[in-house]
């Protein structure tokens, strides 16, 4: 078999192999709602960023209630994954997380 002719061949197993797997690839993405996550992650940055930082009258952003919410946005790996010590220190940020959110138009199920 010449080289042209075997890679060939093992496109169209790869294009047959695509096919079959396509059906379950469709099924798990479309019990996800990525659509609706991506629209609701634009809409609260770009709240954030008119209300926040294009507002000439906004001097300061508090770390918590500002810029927290834009860190576990942007940041999967990091902010969002706390190791907490406590219950108890684990569910006292949460309160605030959700004042925060709702700035941004967000609700939380609680």
């Amino acid at each position: 078999m010449l080289k042209a002719e075997y890679s060939l061949s093992m496109t169209v197993a790869l294009a047959e192999r695509v096919k079959r797997l396509l059906p379950d690839f469709e099924q798990y993405y479309s019990t996800i709602q990525t659509e609706t996550m991506l629209e609701n992650a634009q809409h609260v940055f770009r709240s954030f960023w008119s209300t926040k930082i294009l507002n000439k009258n906004v001097k300061d952003l508090k770390q918590a209630y500002d810029m927290d919410l834009m860190c576990r946005l942007f940041d999967c790996a990091g902010k969002r994954r706390y190791e907490y010590k406590t219950k108890e220190e684990r569910d006292s940020i949460r309160p605030m997380l959700i004042e925060s959110g709702r700035q941004y138009g967000l609700v939380y199920e609680t």
